[in-house]
């Protein structure tokens, strides 16, 4: 039973958007080395505005909302992302 890997993009700045340059990589199963699947090929380009949208979020409240946040929260919003 062959496993497809859904199509992504890259999540940055509370959104979902293609790679800068479009390009995706494919994913192969090492079993049988055919392939299941593309991800997204992020550049430089794409790290700098994750970065760049990341220390905008912390400027907002100095982090606070975050830091605060127990294991339990943070947990809850990192399977959200993944799950989309």
């Amino acid at each position: 039973m062959a496993t497809a890997i859904p199509h992504r993009q890259l999540f940055v700045a509370g959104e979902w958007r293609a790679p800068a340059l479009g390009r995706r990589l494919p994913v192969v199963n090492p079993a049988t080395e055919s392939p299941i699947g593309e991800i997204p090929a992020g550049t430089a380009e794409d790290v700098d505005a994750a970065v760049a949208a990341a220390r905008e979020a912390l400027k907002r409240n100095r982090g606070r909302d975050w830091a605060r946040a127990p294991g339990a929260v943070r947990a809850k919003y990192l399977r959200a992302i993944a799950a989309k």
